[in-house]
């Protein structure tokens, strides 16, 4: 009967009719009652019409048309069909809500809010840039910008790091961004390869105040305020959950070791095999309820972070209910030390296949202009969000989750 209707008795994709009460997606269909997507609900009685058509239809026979998914809109005794939903286009009801969608926007309004009211000023950085960062794990996305005959390389950025300290050592921090980033082959329940990261710096500062920052913005989101900060390091948890001493000095070989002795098959680098026994043995009892900040991070861990004077990577980051929500740094200023680094990071992408990416030497000279000593952090918003709503996958807060691209079935909700 639906498919009759459409054909031959509606009139196709009407305007939207005057002086209705309310409209909206239809969600389901029970008991001869339409509710909507808004919350909206309508009950089908003899005396209901269906609009526009040819041949006006009444009462129940209505069920037999509208399915969820219709665009309607509700007079005082019709119901206007503005659209019909399609098969194609069925992924729109595994969209999130408009309520999810605002309690996001009011989050991110938050997050704003917070930091102005800190003194920390909003910035924008480049969507498109010369040098993603050299992170040895982690692919770019590339395109190219072209005028007549010149030709430039660009990736979209994978953290907006680079840029954001460019603008402390031009003296204009302390500074945040929200940012879109992207990171080609991620997709897990807690990975899309576009997702949104909030990065602040603190000039002439180091990690204390990052921290305390973290703690007042997670009491902010989540209304607790006695929530805190449970701090742990790298080597008690080693202690604690594998019985072995971790040390600054701890060798490859007595990492190898360890591996054999928890049946881990663990190769390559000291830091591949220190993060082979990381994910499988200690990341999956980082379950607390409290956030967990976790540092005394080994030294060839220590990424653009300084070490402290016993020799750990002067790092955290912060778990909360088994997610990595955060990676903090007591960042490196000394431009010589910082080129060292990444180029080791660009021998590691040769050595395990990734494809290379250049310097950004215009951030090496922002170094040598003189960078104060700073404190950092990088925190995806989408996983806190999560935690703070009890949400298992990334995907429910998209409203175009990247399996799209490939397949519906791929979606997971």
């Amino acid at each position: 009967m639906r498919e009759q209707f459409l054909e031959r008795n509606w009139k196709a994709f009407p305007a939207m009719p005057e002086g209705q009460r309310f409209s909206g997606r239809i969600i389901s269909i029970a008991s001869e009652k339409i509710f909507l997507t808004n919350g909206e609900s309508v009950q089908i009685t003899p005396r209901t019409r269906l609009l526009p058509a040819q041949s006006i239809v009444q009462g129940t026979d209505i069920l037999s048309i509208l399915l969820p998914g219709d665009l309607i809109s509700v007079g005082d005794s019709e119901i206007h069909l503005l659209a019909p939903q399609t098969q194609e286009f069925s992924l729109q009801l595994r969209a999130p809500t408009r309520e999810r969608l605002q309690q996001f926007s009011d989050f991110l309004s938050q997050v704003r809010s917070f930091f102005q009211k800190r003194g920390f000023l909003e910035v924008q950085t480049p969507g498109l840039v010369i040098g993603p960062g050299t992170e040895p794990y982690l692919d770019v996305f590339q395109s190219e910008f072209r005028q007549g005959k010149k030709a430039q390389k660009l990736y979209l950025p994978t953290s907006p790091e680079l840029h954001l300290k460019k603008l402390l050592a031009m003296d204009r921090g302390p500074l945040f961004e929200i940012k879109n980033c992207f990171r080609n082959g991620e997709q897990s329940p807690v990975h899309e390869p576009e997702f949104q990261m909030l990065e602040w710096y603190r000039p002439f500062s180091n990690l204390e105040a990052i921290a305390e920052d973290v703690q007042a913005m997670l009491q902010t989101l989540s209304g607790q305020p006695k929530l805190s900060l449970k701090k742990q390091t790298m080597s008690g948890l080693f202690q604690q959950k594998l019985h072995f001493k971790l040390t600054p000095q701890t060798t490859l070989e007595e990492l190898q070791s360890l591996a054999k002795a928890l049946d881990i098959s663990a190769s390559g680098s000291i830091d591949d095999v220190f993060n082979q026994i990381f994910v499988e043995r200690i990341e999956p009892e980082l379950l607390s309820e409290e956030p967990i900040l976790l540092h005394h991070y080994p030294p060839y861990l220590a990424a653009y972070s300084r070490l402290t004077e016993s020799g750990w990577a002067d790092r955290f980051e912060i778990y909360w209910k088994g997610m990595e929500l955060a990676n903090a740094f007591h960042e490196i200023n000394d431009p010589k030390l910082q080129r060292q680094r990444m180029l080791a990071d660009l021998e590691k992408k040769r050595k395990i296949g990734k494809d290379p990416v250049p310097l950004d030497e215009e951030f090496l000279q922002a170094l040598s202009s003189g960078m104060p000593p700073s404190g950092g952090i990088a925190l995806g918003l989408e996983r806190l969000f999560m935690c703070l709503h009890g949400i298992e996958n990334i995907q429910q807060l998209k409203a175009f989750p990247y399996a799209r691209l490939f397949s519906a079935v791929d979606v997971v909700f």
